[in-house]
């Protein structure tokens, strides 16, 4: 990322940055390859890589790690969620939420109150992005208990 900010591309300019063990792939438009293949190709910590163009049919798979685990919320609405999965106050949670560092499905929350539902990724900017997975249970005292995935 930083060398794409050192030849001068804004991060907005960019879409995901895909990292693996021997490489990354970056999504750009097509009109700003040429210049970003450019501009990686004459830093010097490039120099041995091999830097080309690629369709978008050609990205490598991505073999996905998860760490899986339970939280326990007394309700599905994202101000409970959020604080379990970052272990934090509902305080806190709202904070993050009112700073518009949380994202259910990629779209910015901006309510406290909003429901996430079974299946929903929930990404925490600086924090991490998780996937609500299900049900494992209710406690006694009608509490969830919730499977969750997160990205690692």
């Amino acid at each position: 990322m930083s060398a794409v900010i050192k030849i001068g591309i804004e991060r907005s300019k960019i879409g995901d940055i895909l990292v693996d063990e021997d490489g990354a792939d970056i999504f750009v438009f097509n009109l700003n390859s040429n210049y970003i293949i450019q501009g990686l190709s004459e830093l010097t910590r490039f120099k041995k890589s091999n830097i080309e163009k690629i369709g978008i049919n050609e990205v490598r798979k991505r073999k996905e790690n998860f760490e899986k685990f339970t939280i326990i919320v007394s309700s599905m609405r994202i101000d409970n969620i959020v604080s379990e999965l970052v272990y934090c106050s509902r305080n806190k949670a709202s904070e993050l939420i009112e700073e518009e560092r949380v994202l259910v499905n990629y779209e910015t929350v901006l309510k406290n109150s909003k429901v996430v539902e079974f299946g929903n990724i929930v990404t925490i900017r600086g924090k991490g992005k998780f996937i609500i997975d299900g049900l494992v249970r209710n406690t006694r005292g009608d509490r969830l208990i919730l499977e969750v995935r997160k990205y690692a």
